[in-house]
């Protein structure tokens, strides 16, 4: 009787058996136990994205200020990046420069000091082309050679007369012609260092003024070099400054 009573009892009619899950429910239980929607959550998302950025005004005015910021920041590193390179530049410019004026006082220091030393062969060649007429006027005073060899000669023996008076004799016979010439080259023979000395003034002359006109050419450049170096450096205070 309890078990047809059990058999017939609508309580156990009424709760039908559970069907079994498979190996996918099982997985997709465990991935989301909760059973929550995700992708109405991700569109509720996007949604609300879409509200506080491409529909609010607020974030279009921080975009334009960001990106405002944004150009700003690089253009103060383009600035500065041009600042450096260009004081690099006028670094080397100005290292060239002093260069230059160590190079350019080298040179007017040699050519003030040749100056110098022409100066002083100008002085002593015109100190002996002043004293050359006293030393000429002397050599004329002077016995010549001539008296000098009458003395000697009448103190040697009559042979040497006799073969003196020959030679003597032979000269006379050539002509009048050999004996100008003579004389005209031992006149040439006195004025040619006289000559020679005037050559060499003359030409010490134009070397000095051609030193001279260097020295200048020196100087004017140094000049220069000196004002492009001020220039320069004017221009490096107010990039320094700006």
């Amino acid at each position: 009787m309890q078990a047809q009573r059990s058999a017939y009892d609508p309580a156990t009619q009424s709760a039908p058996a559970k069907p079994k899950q498979g190996f996918v429910d099982f997985t997709l239980k465990r991935v989301n136990p909760s059973d929550k929607d995700y992708g109405g959550c991700l569109e509720q998302g996007r949604k609300l994205i879409l509200q506080e950025s491409i529909q609010n005004a607020f974030f279009w005015s921080n975009v334009v200020t960001l990106s405002l910021l944004g150009c700003l920041f690089l253009i103060v590193v383009y600035q500065h990046r041009q600042r450096v390179r260009r004081e690099w530049t006028i670094a080397e410019i100005l290292h060239q420069y002093e260069h230059a004026l160590l190079r350019a006082n080298a040179q007017v220091d040699e050519a003030s000091k040749r100056n110098h030393e022409l100066s002083e062969e100008l002085t002593s060649a015109r100190e002996n082309a002043s004293r050359l007429p006293i030393i000429l006027t002397e050599r004329r005073e002077s016995p010549t050679p001539r008296t000098t060899s009458k003395r000697t000669a009448e103190a040697q023996p009559v042979e040497a007369t006799a073969a003196k008076s020959t030679v003597l004799s032979a000269g006379d016979t050539a002509p009048n012609g050999g004996g100008n010439g003579s004389k005209v080259a031992n006149q040439m023979g006195l004025f040619k260092p006289e000559v020679d000395l005037i050559l060499k003034v003359n030409s010490l002359e134009q070397q000095l003024g051609r030193s001279q006109e260097q020295e200048k050419q020196l100087r004017r450049q140094l000049t220069q070099a000196d004002l492009r170096l001020q220039a320069e450096r004017q221009k490096n205070r107010a990039l320094k400054g700006a």
